[in-house]
């Protein structure tokens, strides 16, 4: 309700003469009860008043509660969650540190993933912090891998630990919304191994490997990666 001093408050509804707001009633959150406002010897209604002042937003709140049916208690419910996703985004600030790895609890997927009696070969895989498991693609190319992180993030750089079945040319590329991609990294002559990409800080969900050319004639297979802040 910060209306910085040019935004309006709510008036007095138009039928608050057949339906008022009944006075004293219940917080949404705690105990007790709230009656009309009193300043001096004015006593403020909603009912007549509106949210004269901000001591009347309870008022204002009780009202789309008890006289506005399921669409009041929604808005109501909406506003009840806010001090929590304010409480949430402060605590997952204290967690946070430069360098680290935003792809755990992440989801991963790719174009195609080669079959396995074990299953040991899903996109997850490279994602599990185990360099014993791997993600590998169908033989073929136009392969492409992807890890969804849940919410933007601040993505610093890249690393991919491939298998021997690698590729030679590949982009990095990022999203916000896993439809429009953006490409922050190339290789052109890619050996294997171990590749690190460190990029400009860009405000990415969705970070994507996209196979241009495999260096084999098997498909490409990932056994780690990671994206860090």
């Amino acid at each position: 309700m910060d209306m910085n001093g040019f935004g309006g408050t709510p008036p007095p509804r138009d039928d608050a003469a057949d339906t008022p707001l009944v006075y004293r009633f219940a917080p949404v959150t705690g105990s007790g009860s709230v009656d009309r406002q009193v300043t001096g010897q004015r006593i403020w209604d909603y009912n007549r008043d509106g949210v004269a002042h901000y001591w009347m937003v309870p008022d204002w709140v009780e009202d789309m509660r008890s006289n506005h049916g399921t669409e009041g208690q929604q808005v109501v419910d909406d506003l009840l969650r806010g001090p929590e996703s304010y409480l949430r985004t402060w605590a997952a600030t204290t967690g946070w540190e430069q360098g680290a790895d935003l792809t755990k609890g992440a989801v991963a997927t790719a174009s195609s993933t080669e079959w396995s009696l074990t299953g040991k070969l899903r996109p997850g895989s490279a994602i599990d912090d185990d360099a014993a498991t791997r993600w590998s693609s169908r033989w073929g190319d136009d392969a492409w891998w992807a890890v969804d992180l849940g919410t933007p993030r601040i993505v610093r750089r890249v690393s991919l630990d491939w298998e021997a079945a690698h590729a030679s040319r590949y982009r990095v590329q990022t999203s916000l919304d896993g439809q429009s991609w953006t490409t922050v990294a190339t290789a052109t002559d890619g050996d294997g191994g171990l590749d690190t990409h460190t990029i400009s800080p860009t405000s990415a969900r969705h970070v994507r490997v996209v196979t241009d050319e495999r260096a084999t004639k098997h498909g490409v297979s990932l056994h780690e990666v990671r994206v860090t802040s």
